[in-house]
């Protein structure tokens, strides 16, 4: 199995979106003139091919013209491919690089005390309802 990037993740699922939703290069750059953001056809034509970065702004504006959640935008949703956040770092599922993104789940080398510590307490709970439900999901199929 092959590792890529997140950089590279993202390139892939913001040429694989657009071409899911039958947006050329130049509709996608429109859609993002009228949310506000100048990115033209050759600036999304060279990140699709890995020869431009991207900034936070950049990549949340492409999720709101792509209609996906930013996570979903970085990591794509139906892949088990893993994916390294950095250089040489290990490679991760992108299952737990989804779970990190949304705050559910520190990654190694994060202290996970701090890393739980920065959280809000709201938020928190809901992982533990989440964690609840999939427990009880587990636990009826393990009955079937």
């Amino acid at each position: 199995m092959t590792t890529r990037t997140l950089d590279r993740s993202l390139q892939r699922r913001v040429r694989t979106l657009r071409e899911h939703q039958g947006l050329s290069q130049q509709d996608l750059a429109d859609r993002l003139k009228e949310l506000g953001i100048a990115m033209d056809r050759s600036a999304i034509a060279r990140l699709e091919n890995g020869r431009r970065g991207i900034s936070v702004p950049e990549m949340l504006f492409l999720a709101l013209a792509l209609s996906v959640a930013p996570v979903h935008l970085l990591v794509n949703p139906d892949s088990d491919e893993p994916i390294t956040l950095i250089p040489h770092g290990r490679p991760l599922p992108p299952a737990e690089i989804r779970g990190w993104i949304r705050g559910e789940l520190p990654i190694s080398p994060q202290n996970v005390k701090t890393y739980f510590t920065e959280a809000p307490l709201s938020e928190l709970e809901r992982i533990r309802d989440i964690e609840q439900i999939l427990d009880r999901i587990a636990k009826l199929e393990v009955q079937s």
